[in-house]
């Protein structure tokens, strides 16, 4: 199908959308390098991978945000799934240890991986996938997923965090979106590399609310304080609101 001339919207996803939005999913992650090292076997990996996207749908749609893109000449060709940072799904964690069988192992070394980089600041929202049906790719869709959801975040001034499973889509698609790389990549077996990114609300920093005070989350720690996040330690140089700056302790890896 010829997609030169076809427009492309976002909406929100719904329930009924879930099969045709997992399928793109998994159509895409099936060979992205994250997931190469979740089983040998490929029929396991494959079967693996969904039941992964399974759990990442379940909470988006329950949790988070999914939206799609789609036209009305190739209906869903785009998705992308975002959560709140606190947004946690016990019952499908656990049925997933249970539906990895003899991969558990490498799947609970997954999980323990990925807790630990998360950002110790909150609030912040997570994206969890953007992904394009091969069909569509080339199209600027990925972009118009990302940028469409990150105007809604930039509006409430929250920050989001993600983390990426190529170097090159680090350093391209996200950093333009103004991304940053917190830390060292995570490293898994078979030289699999995810690099953790922060992007700060593209907003006035510190602005006040309405009553003309600013926000106080107690979750910030105190000036001086050091934090940890992507495998490095931070020290906290200034809070104000719901904003803080921290400085490495240590050099960042280029």
């Amino acid at each position: 199908m010829k997609l030169k001339h076809t427009k492309f919207s976002i909406r929100n996803a719904k329930h009924s959308d879930f099969d045709t939005a997992h399928a793109i999913l998994h159509t895409c992650f099936s060979t992205d390098p994250a997931f190469s090292w979740f089983a040998d076997d490929p029929a396991e990996r494959y079967k693996l991978i969904g039941d992964f996207l399974v759990a990442y749908m379940k909470l988006g749609l329950e949790q988070g945000t999914v939206h799609l893109a789609e036209s009305p000449e190739t209906g869903i060709v785009g998705v992308s799934i975002w959560r709140p940072h606190d947004a946690e799904d016990e019952e499908s964690d656990n049925e997933l240890i249970r539906l990895a069988g003899s991969n558990v192992n490498r799947l609970l070394m997954q999980i323990e991986a990925v807790s630990k980089n998360y950002p110790p600041l909150t609030p912040y929202e997570v994206l969890m996938a953007t992904v394009v049906h091969p069909s569509a790719q080339g199209r600027g869709i990925g972009s118009m997923l990302i940028s469409h959801r990150l105007e809604e975040l930039d509006r409430i001034e929250m920050p989001t965090y993600l983390e990426a499973t190529t170097r090159r889509s680090a350093g391209g698609l996200y950093e333009r979106f103004g991304y940053q790389p917190v830390g060292e990549p995570m490293r898994f077996l078979y030289g699999v590399e995810v690099f953790p990114m922060w992007r700060h609300a593209r907003s006035t920093i510190f602005a006040p609310h309405p009553d003309g005070t600013t926000s106080n989350n107690e979750a910030y720690p105190d000036v001086g304080s050091i934090i940890q996040f992507g495998n490095h330690n931070w020290r906290v140089l200034d809070v104000q609101g719901d904003k803080a700056l921290i400085l490495s302790e240590g050099v960042m890896e280029k």
